[in-house]
């Protein structure tokens, strides 16, 4: 047909074909290749954009490239202005895959129609104001079920190429394919793993090092390793900061602010905008915040549950020894009695079977939890997408914090026993890694053989059915077969890890040393799992980790209350470090007379004084490296070249979208479709 269309193409499933000659019209208008299918009652339409209107879009939407003088800055760009812009030789490399997989979302979800367009067949949900793509989604009839990105072979075999032979590449990678939003997923996976090496090394010196005899909880060196590993954390996040800020002004995202995206279920009064003078939908507060308590008491019943897990987890490992106490089941402490399966003194280390059984349950927990909270949070009746993902994220994380720490702080702070503490940490980390070691890779590996083996038996069938010995099955049913990725689940199973490593510092100096190696396993899975096993995620921009950044700070200050509670009441750390404040009575520490005032207040003196250095540290160091500053103000001060823009100074314009038909330029293609 002599156009000219990029390389990313873009799949709608529909679960039937009802206004498919309407839709077809309607993007043949702004000239994309649509490819109808239909395969096991599913109908698949593959769209591709032209080249023009994907430059068209990428001017509406103010994208900036770089320009191609001598170290040229970065530019908006213009459709008239293109041959002055780096790369504009060769249409298909001009716009990088993320770029091209995110202008050809805005682009189709900017196309102009009307509701009257569809007929009187409508039935609930349908919102013309809304996005073309979210509009059919949100709405009956249409069956729109889903919608995403198709994985496109030459730049997955580009993306193998650039990583093959060093890892350290692997974030500029999949910002080129997957977008700044999984990228700044890696760029913190692989600045974490640097990191971990202080403590790592720390922590296997002091293992290497200890009398004989010694444990956690009378090492004379494990209480300075308790107070340093906060301090490291606090380092760790503001270097991580500028670490961040430094990526995103190299990758010209600093500033950048993603434009509102309205949730199409958000409902309420209109009413005029006292702002803008228009009608707007509104949701009273008061009615909202009935909606957070019901959501409070629909996630009871499954904190209920954790509890009773975390009961019968610590009867199993003897750490209810109090018949008198709620929690103590004896059924279940007579197998952690000495001699007994999950004896303390069993030969096969059966201890660490409740542990381990416990990570487990408490995975599927955080599971079932899942679909609780999204119904919660879909009730609540939020107006952005940005909002429900801030609340969903709330959720998710302080339930599964819950469910995997509270053991731990009631053996640390209710028991007072660092010594269990260790092994419920052992088992519980050693459990969590183990079971994120089948499930991220065996299970993958596993999953993508399957995936094959039913792609084979689908083209066997396939050429039976249609005798032809050369049909191929459509990239878009190949890529229907593959799971949906969710970068929450990563982030948040690094963050509970971390939480781990932190918060609990002196009972398990090795966790950190450990967990380089399964961090580094855990890369490397997921870009397998990025490419392989997972459908192709929207490419978004980002400027960073978003609020996983708040939840480790908030993880990194309440470290430095647990470690400094374990150093002086959950063990006898303190001990070794002055014992003349101390007295062994029946096998335990106990306060000399007079002197309990005293390390109480040293206990407090010491969170206080590492609570002041962590303010001293966010402070006192730049969250800006000086070097991007300056390069900044340089940018900014440029002149002679119009348009020339200061890294993430991207500006999304919601006014504008496509009406009407593209128009011939000297680049791209023509108007006959």
């Amino acid at each position: 047909m002599g156009e000219d269309y990029v390389p990313t193409s873009y799949c709608l499933v529909f679960g039937e074909a009802r206004y498919r000659e309407y839709i077809d019209s309607l993007l043949a208008k702004y000239q994309w290749r649509r490819e109808w299918e239909e395969h096991e009652g599913k109908v698949y339409l593959t769209v591709t954009a032209p080249f023009q209107l994907i430059a068209m879009e990428a001017e509406r939407v103010k994208l900036e490239k770089r320009l191609a003088v001598a170290r040229g800055p970065m530019a908006r760009f213009h459709v008239s202005r293109i041959n002055e812009f780096r790369g504009a030789s060769n249409k298909i490399t001009f716009f990088s895959p993320a770029e091209l997989a995110r202008l050809s979302w805005s682009a189709l979800e900017a196309t102009r129609f009307s509701k009257g367009d569809f007929g009187k067949g409508l039935i609930k949900g349908f919102n013309d104001k809304l996005p073309f793509c979210t509009a059919l989604k949100s709405s009956s009839p249409f069956g729109l079920e889903d919608f995403y990105p198709l994985h496109n072979d030459a730049d997955k075999r580009s993306f193998n190429r650039s990583i093959s032979y060093r890892i350290i590449n692997l974030e500029n990678a999949v910002r080129q394919y997957f977008g700044e939003e999984v990228a700044f997923y890696f760029v913190w996976m692989l600045f974490l793993v640097k990191w971990l090496f202080i403590p790592g090394i720390a922590g296997s010196v002091l293992y290497l090092i200890r009398p004989e005899g010694t444990t956690v909880d009378n090492s004379p060196y494990i209480p300075l390793y308790s107070l340093c590993v906060p301090v490291w954390g606090v380092f760790f996040l503001k270097f991580w900061k500028r670490q961040m800020n430094a990526t995103s002004f190299e990758w010209n995202a600093h500033d950048f602010q993603e434009e509102e995206e309205l949730r199409p279920g958000f409902w309420g009064t209109k009413q005029v905008s006292p702002v803008t003078g228009k009608m707007e939908v509104y949701f009273e507060p008061w009615r909202r915040w009935s909606r957070y308590f019901v959501s409070f008491l629909v996630t009871v019943p499954m904190l209920c549950i954790a509890v009773i897990t975390m009961c019968l987890s610590l009867n199993l490992n003897n750490y209810v020894r109090d018949p008198e106490s709620p929690l103590y089941i004896d059924r279940l402490a007579q197998f952690a009695q000495p001699g007994g399966v999950f004896a303390a003194d069993s030969p096969y280390y059966g201890w660490l079977v409740p542990t381990v059984m416990h990570s487990i349950a408490i995975s599927i927990v955080n599971k079932a939890y899942r679909s609780i909270a999204v119904w919660s949070t879909d009730f609540e009746n939020h107006r952005t997408v940005e909002e429900w993902e801030v609340s969903f994220i709330a959720k998710r994380v302080m339930f599964e914090a819950f469910d995997c720490y509270l053991a731990l702080f009631y053996i640390a702070f209710y028991r007072f026993d660092v010594v269990a503490l260790r092994n419920e940490l052992i088992g519980l980390f050693s459990g969590d890694e183990l079971r994120r070691l089948g499930l991220e890779v065996i299970l993958p590996l596993l999953t993508m053989l399957f995936t094959r083996k039913r792609t084979t038996r689908k083209l066997a069938r396939a050429k039976k059915d249609s005798g032809d010995t050369a049909v191929q099955l459509s990239p878009a049913i190949l890529n229907a077969s593959l799971e949906e990725y969710d970068a929450f689940d990563d982030f948040l199973e690094m963050v509970i890890t971390f939480g781990y490593i932190t918060l609990f510092a002196s009972a398990f100096p090795l966790c950190s040393g450990i967990s380089i190696v399964f961090v580094l396993i855990e890369i490397i899975a997921d870009s397998v799992k990025l490419l392989y096993i997972y459908r192709r995620p929207r490419a978004r921009r980002a400027g960073g980790i978003g609020v996983w950044y708040s939840v480790m700070y908030v993880m990194v200050i309440l470290s430095i209350l647990t470690n400094c509670f374990i150093l002086g009441f959950s063990s006898e750390q303190l001990l070794q470090w002055m014992p003349d404040m101390f007295k062994h009575e029946d096998g335990d520490q106990q306060f000399k007379m007079g002197y309990g005032r005293y390390v109480v207040g040293m206990v407090f003196a010491l969170e206080h004084i590492l609570l002041l250095l962590a303010v001293a540290i966010e402070y006192l160091i730049p969250s800006i490296p000086s070097s991007r500053v300056t390069r900044d103000r340089l940018l900014v001060a440029c002149s002679g070249v119009e348009d020339v823009v200061s890294p993430g100074s991207v500006l999304q314009d919601k006014s504008a979208g496509h009406d009407g038909e593209l128009e011939t330029g000297s680049f791209g293609p023509s108007k006959k479709d």
